[in-house]
């Protein structure tokens, strides 16, 4: 089976086997886009639970049948996956927490010119985890809302080409 379910705005891909357990109530966990991101799995088992996991990208911990899990921001371009298994006396359960790579589209050309007088322009700019935008000059000025980059510039008075450069990260 395959369920998606939504925790603090980022949507998780869990795939899981239930093996001899009750039944898994799965409710938020990390993060599926690559800023991460935090919540939780429930579990219903006639006994206690306790887990395993090998990956260093999340964290999983358990408090009573809940399982806490954590995860980092993904840097890379690749998705990534990794399972937790949980153990309740004989019988165990595989989940499969999976979470995608950085995604940063900038949908303009890598030079851009401006008009003189108070020029502006808007671009597509999608994005998966967050964006931190600076300019290399005070009269240029860059703002990300949403998935849109707007540039815009003061008057140039300067009688001269101005140039500047816009670094996102």
């Amino acid at each position: 089976a395959v369920l998606y379910y939504h925790s603090a705005g980022h949507q998780l891909v869990v795939q899981g086997l239930i093996a001899g357990l009750q039944h898994l109530i799965l409710g938020h966990a990390a993060g599926d886009d690559a800023g991460g991101g935090e919540g939780t799995i429930t579990v219903e088992a006639p006994g206690d639970i306790s887990i395993s996991y090998n990956a260093t990208w999340y964290t999983a911990t358990t408090n009573g049948h809940t399982i806490n899990v954590k995860s980092n921001l993904n840097d890379n371009l690749d998705s990534r996956s990794s399972q937790i298994t949980i153990y309740s006396g004989q019988d165990s359960a595989h989940v499969t927490v999976q979470q995608k790579g950085l995604v940063v589209k900038f949908d303009g050309d890598a030079s851009v010119g401006l008009a003189d007088q108070n020029g502006a322009i808007a671009y597509n700019f999608k994005h998966n985890t967050p964006i931190n935008i600076t300019t290399s000059e005070k009269w240029l000025h860059a703002e990300l809302n949403g998935d849109s980059l707007y540039l815009s510039s003061d008057n140039n008075n300067t009688g001269h080409i101005r140039s500047g450069w816009v670094k996102y990260g």
